[in-house]
This record gives C-alpha cells, sequence and structure tokens, in this order.
C-alpha cells in the first residue's frame, strides 16, 4: 500500500521516502512483467472540498 505522500511532499521524510519507492517498485514490476502480469499499487488520500 502506497500513499499520496509519495507522489506529493511529506513532512516526515522517512515516510515519504518509503512511499515513493513503493511506486517505484510497482512502476518498475508494471514494465517489467507486463502484458501477462497486471502490477498494482493503493495509494488512498482524504478529500477535501471547499
Amino acid at each position: 500500500m502506497s500513499s499520496v505522500s509519495g507522489m506529493e511532499s511529506s513532512s516526515d521524510a522517512i515516510y515519504g521516502l518509503s512511499k515513493a519507492a513503493i511506486l517505484g517498485l510497482t512502476k518498475s514490476g508494471a514494465k517489467n512483467f507486463s502484458p501477462h502480469i497486471r502490477v498494482n499499487a493503493v495509494a488512498p488520500t482524504i478529500l477535501v472540498l471547499p
């Protein structure tokens, strides 16, 4: 499970780094194993409406 903190900035450097690493691993796996195996990551967030 990843997080939006991996794509955006995070106040906790270690947390953001680990989530960015998960996204990078997911992208790498998707490129290496396509089209036979599908690779996904979940990045939940909170929706804030104005």
